[in-house]
């Protein structure tokens, strides 16, 4: 269902790209070539930096993090390692390979990640069994970073493919991370089963977790760089807010996620499970296709030991989100469940079917319970009655008899054979204890401020696609009809994360029938690029565009917003309406075009010639004195393409190079009096 929103308060960036989310292709370093190159990381430094990282362990004695891996530093490029080959069809191919001895799998950070349209990177062992990729300029971030999943194994290969003529852009290897933990579950054991997690674990797919396989899409692994030393496992969730449009917020631990750091190098792992109680998970090259690369820290309490993060794009509906809802009454839980990854294992559920308490245990509490914690501030699970919490389990949602979340777990002394005493911090202290917005949860989960004190979760499986909702919509049926059969058809009713400008109907009346004619009967390659000009990669509210606009379009053609006197315009050309509309591939957002009566031909006084034409035509003028001219051209959307001076115009040779072929109108300017024309520009 749509969801316009009249009134927007502050929400943050929506970044325009894909971040760790595949684009196609498959690797094409010829079969059986070996690498030429060769990266060896150093045993005695990754020794070290186990150490360090056991070390800096005690510092969160209590908590439930688990040390995932350790990192190296890098400083590599194609510019400066590696080696390439060229193909046949001229795609040139770059490799390296990297071998860290005894590592479970492999994952590198890329401290510079700024792809050219065209160029593609892939991450695999030497074996294929698991391909990540490809990525390409879809996955650059406005960090210019980006982190990636991990690959079993000890060797790790990285391809990056170039189109023949064409400049990759920026790719530079800042780090290395040696796999502590079976993460990917394909490191070599027989069975090819998980387990990393206790014996008295209970998989989510178990008989135990059959009432909450809706709740558990919401649950996630988290996987990041906590410093130059050592790389983290956390849990953590999707959770719903008042809007109901599916943000992509994440609640979790501040002692998980804290600072852009450890933010930056996050990726997030969505529907990791075994595919049956105490199965394997046969479908582990999907799995981890499943993954969002970086976040940004909304909010964050150490003394209540919350963070709510929003992911660097919203999650695709392939991924089968849900939206976890919550609850901010102060009455403790009738009973509780948490879903985790202990140890990075597949998705856990652990069951109390008691009332959690406010009164902390007395022998041997945690020592963050008295020092640096806020008073009360935690739930207390006296003891586990299906399962406990572990390592890894950190950030994992508390829900309460109504599976609405009500904390998330911070730590405490359970284990398999001891399930006892587990905190989990108290969602409805998390809510507004602190009155910065930056310290609570409140601000941002219900920015439309209802006053709610609970809400169910959100199952984004019920949005339409935007297409199919302009479709239902009848104030898009000129625009919806210009759309059928086009590749926009797909684009807009499949998986995707888009926003889409639409005309409704009323604002497609302002352009002249001539020129409506001609988009309907004319060229194919003028209609799709009409279309394109209104389509963008990535899902924006209205208030994304007033703070960090997208600055091209699906054509890879620059746009630009702005704003003036409260009214956000579109490349000049066109007005962007306060609304927005959420759907299961991205936002819609309304447009109109400005006034375009003086756009029909009732100037009868110049003519444009040849056309259509390449880009190169005349202007030839009949009753107009036209001295001290200025000429520009620019296309539908807006766009400037040429804007030059003339002293006089009485019949002018024009030459527009390299103009893309499409429509576009050629504006004469003189004193305050404006002329325009439309002309087609074709392929030579």
């Amino acid at each position: 269902m749509k969801n316009i929103l009249a009134i927007l308060l502050a929400l943050l960036l929506v970044s325009e790209s894909y971040s760790q989310i595949p684009h196609g292709g498959y690797p094409k370093w010829t079969s059986g070539l070996k690498s030429a190159s060769v990266y060896n990381v150093p045993e005695t430094e990754i020794n070290e930096s186990i150490r360090r990282s056991f070390e800096d362990e005690e510092i969160i004695y209590g908590k439930k993090p688990v040390n995932a891996g350790v990192n190296h530093n890098l400083n590599i490029n194609p510019e400066n390692s590696g080696s390439w080959i060229s193909l046949e069809d001229g795609t040139r191919v770059w490799r390296i390979e990297f071998y860290s001895r005894g590592a479970l799998a492999l994952s590198v950070f890329f401290d510079e990640f700024k792809l050219n349209t065209g160029a593609m990177v892939f991450l695999y062992d030497p074996g294929m069994k698991l391909v990540l990729g490809g990525f390409n300029h879809l996955n650059n971030k406005k960090t210019g970073s980006l982190p990636t999943a991990f690959v079993p194994g000890d060797r790790l290969v990285v391809e990056l493919q170039v189109p023949e003529g064409r400049d990759y852009g920026k790719l530079n290897f800042g780090s290395i991370t040696h796999g502590l933990v079976d993460i990917t579950g394909m490191a070599g054991k027989k069975d090819q089963f998980y387990g990393e997690g206790g014996d008295c674990e209970v998989d989510i797919n178990c008989v135990e977790g059959f009432e909450w396989q809706t709740v558990k899409r919401a649950v996630c692994r988290i996987i990041f760089k906590r410093s130059q030393f050592k790389t983290d496992l956390c849990t953590g969730a999707l959770i719903n807010t008042t809007m109901q449009d599916g943000r992509a917020y994440v609640y979790t631990a501040n002692h998980c996620i804290k600072n852009f750091y450890e933010a930056e190098t996050a990726v997030f792992y969505f529907g990791y499970e075994a595919k049956s109680c105490n199965g394997p998970d046969q479908d582990t090259a999907i799995t981890f296709s499943r993954t969002i690369a970086s976040c940004e820290v909304l909010a964050t309490s150490d003394s209540l030991d919350f963070s709510l993060l929003k992911l660097s794009v919203n999650v695709p509906q392939s991924y089968n989100p849900y939206y976890a809802g919550w609850s901010i009454s102060s009455t403790p839980p009738q009973s509780s469940a948490t879903i985790h990854h202990p140890f990075g294992d597949v998705k856990k559920v652990s069951l109390d079917y008691d009332p959690a308490t406010t009164v902390y245990q007395d022998v041997n509490p945690p020592v963050w319970l008295e020092v640096g914690s806020a008073p009360g501030a935690f739930w207390r699970i006296e003891q586990w009655d299906v399962g406990v919490t572990e390592g890894g389990s950190s950030g994992a949602p508390l829900f309460n008899e109504n599976k609405h979340i009500v904390g998330n777990l911070t730590g405490g002394d359970a284990y398999c054979g001891y399930p006892y005493n587990d905190y989990f911090s108290k969602f409805h202290l998390d809510w507004d204890y602190y009155p910065q917005q930056e310290r609570q949860l409140k601000y941002w989960l219900d920015s439309l401020g209802t006053g709610q004190t609970s809400l169910e979760g959100f199952d984004v499986s019920g949005l339409e696609s935007i297409y199919s909702y302009m479709q239902s919509d009848k104030g898009y049926s000129w625009f919806t009809d210009l759309i059928s059969g086009t590749r926009y058809e797909d684009i807009l009713n499949n998986d995707g994360l888009y926003t889409f400008f639409a005309p409704a109907d009323s604002s497609i009346g302002k352009l002249p029938e001539w020129y409506l004619e001609l988009l309907i009967n004319g060229p194919a390659s003028l209609k799709e690029n009409f279309i394109g000009q209104f389509l963008v990669i990535g899902s924006n509210t209205y208030e994304d565009l007033l703070t960090t606009p997208p600055e091209r379009n699906f054509l890879d053609q620059d746009i630009e917003f702005r704003l003036d006197n409260e009214q956000l315009y579109l490349n000049d050309s066109i007005l962007v309406l306060n609304a927005d509309s959420s759907f299961s591939n991205g936002v819609l957002i309304p447009v109109e075009f400005l006034n375009t009566n003086e756009f029909p031909d009732k100037f009868v006084t110049w003519e444009v010639y040849p056309n259509p034409n390449t880009g190169d035509f005349f202007i030839h003028t009949k009753d107009i004195d036209l001295q001290d001219v200025r000429i520009r051209i620019f296309d539908s959307m807006g766009r400037l393409y040429a804007d030059k001076y003339y002293l006089e115009l009485p019949n002018t040779h024009f030459v527009c190079e390299n103009l893309p072929a499409g429509a576009y109108f050629i504006e004469i300017r003189i004193a305050n009096e404006v002329y325009r024309k439309l002309v087609l520009v074709i392929d030579p």
